[in-house]
């Protein structure tokens, strides 16, 4: 799905994850050459931190974690 997306639009501004308990799985299929075109991942999970690329902040509020990144352009 990413892929078509990114074919398309060239970049992802946020990305929401919350699939009922597979957050975690979904989020370490993302493909490492696809981590650069994404700006925000919004995810209903905890502990994705390991997953996700150290150049993004990471906020959390309650189950939610938040992980942000400046990119050139925006």
């Amino acid at each position: 799905v990413l892929e078509a997306v990114l074919a398309r639009h060239g970049r992802i501004d946020v990305l929401k994850i919350d699939s009922e308990g597979h957050e975690l799985r979904t989020i370490m299929a993302i493909r490492p050459e696809f981590w650069a075109r994404i700006r925000c991942l919004n995810t209903d999970c905890r502990g994705a931190a390991p997953f996700v690329p150290a150049d993004f902040r990471c906020s959390r509020r309650s189950s939610a974690e938040r992980f942000v990144r400046e990119m050139a352009g925006c």
